[in-house]
């Protein structure tokens, strides 16, 4: 059996703040309606079923023009017996994948300035802070796979710090607080 460590890449590099948000703010300006709808799909009532899908959002991408990007989310509650967490808590995941625009099924990476600036756009300026990169899982490990991003939200439903006493086993990396929103 695989066990999860073997198949996840640890988070990139930080990328340049500045960079994440020049794209940030091109992002909510060419995309605004579509992020605002997919953070709305995000956060809704309803279980995820196959009437009931998850969020996504396909757009081209801003730094290559031969990547076409894929972006989903959904929110899970956490079992109440996991252990190492409190009970009543909830985690958001972002997955972003880009593939090229042409032959759909080849697999490119995303640019990682531009990954993190999708993601702070469908988690919002309020949110996105709160955010961890959890890296890249994918069994064929000279693939490019999709990269995820975790949010964990307490019983209120309000974003809360990674539980410490947590056996995930893939290194976590919080998403930069002062990177500018717009």
């Amino acid at each position: 059996m695989v066990s999860p460590r073997n198949l996840a890449r640890p988070p990139r590099a930080r990328p340049d703040p500045a960079e994440v948000a020049q794209l940030l703010a091109r992002i909510q300006r060419r995309h605004g309606r579509d992020v605002h709808q997919l953070r709305q799909g995000i956060f809704r009532a309803e279980p995820i079923s196959r009437q009931n899908l998850p969020p996504t959002l396909e757009a081209n991408s801003l730094t290559d023009r031969h990547t076409r990007i894929t972006l989903s989310a959904d929110m899970a509650d956490v079992p109440s017996d996991l252990p190492g967490w409190p009970p009543h808590h909830a985690i958001v995941t972002v997955s972003i994948a880009g593939h090229h625009r042409t032959l759909a099924r080849q697999r490119l990476l995303v640019d990682p300035a531009e990954e993190e600036a999708w993601v702070r756009a469908a988690l919002g300026p309020a949110w996105s802070p709160h955010a961890y990169a959890a890296g890249c899982m994918t069994r064929v490990t000279n693939s490019p796979g999709a990269w995820h991003y975790n949010l964990v939200l307490d019983e209120n439903r309000q974003p809360t710090a990674w539980p410490p006493g947590d056996p995930w086993p893939v290194e976590l990396r919080q998403l930069d607080p002062d990177t500018e929103q717009p």
